[in-house]
């Protein structure tokens, strides 16, 4: 039943959605998405900067959880045939994926990169002193002084809100991620080589990796600070 619902849906995009103008986008847009590359140039280049190097940390950890999962367990346990492989009337303008279709992988990649900048947003990004990043801002408010958890360097409350501007810059990272992760899913049905419940698993897979690699991230990261402590 749930293979006929996607399908109609599958068939409806095709038969009132589609144009000459999408026929060129749409295989350029589910190209960048291809085998994760762009995700995986972005989290190396932000892993450069310490800046940034937290985001960049969760948003690999969140690539290579999502590659195990849906790569290696899900899509050969689940081994979902392509749409296209059901409806063989159809003609597909890219070439056709070698691999089982549950769930998209494209889609679980992108979102894995948007649920790690989504939810380090907060949690990651700040000052590289601080355990979690913004998480420390609530109590430097309340305390309005210097505060500091064992072995981290203190931090004065003005001298922290005077970065802020540069770590909300970072807090907006994921924005324009979502965006193309969207369009990349979008691309996916459009192109008829998922079906629209592979591509809502892997949003939501997707968004769970991201989700699990910021939360391993923080983690190491405190895990680090309190050790260099130690040795102090």
């Amino acid at each position: 039943m749930i293979t006929g619902t996607d399908l109609a849906i599958l068939d409806f995009i095709r038969a009132h959605m589609t144009s000459p103008l999408g026929d060129e986008i749409m295989p350029i847009i589910t190209m960048l998405g291809d085998n994760g590359i762009i995700w995986i140039v972005m989290a190396a280049v932000m892993l450069l900067f310490k800046r940034t190097r937290k985001l960049g940390a969760a948003m690999a950890i969140a690539l290579m959880i999502d590659v195990v999962c849906c790569n290696f367990i899900i899509k050969p346990l689940v081994a979902r045939i392509r749409p296209f492989d059901v409806n063989t009337a159809i003609k597909l303008i890219i070439s056709a994926p070698d691999d089982y279709s549950f769930p998209s992988g494209h889609t679980a990649a992108a979102f894995a990169a948007f649920g790690a900048l989504f939810f380090g947003r907060n949690k990651l990004t700040g000052s590289p002193n601080s355990f979690v990043g913004m998480n420390i801002y609530d109590d430097l408010s309340k305390h309005k002084g210097s505060i500091a958890p064992v072995g981290v360097q203190v931090l004065n409350y003005k001298e922290f809100t005077s970065s802020r501007p540069t770590v909300f810059s970072q807090k907006n990272l994921w924005l324009p991620v979502l965006v193309l992760a969207i369009l990349i899913a979008a691309s996916r049905l459009y192109l008829y080589v998922h079906y629209p419940t592979d591509v809502l698993a892997g949003m939501v897979l997707g968004t769970l990796f991201g989700f699990i690699g910021t939360n391993i991230t923080a983690y190491l990261w405190k895990a680090r600070i309190i050790k260099s402590s130690k040795r102090m």
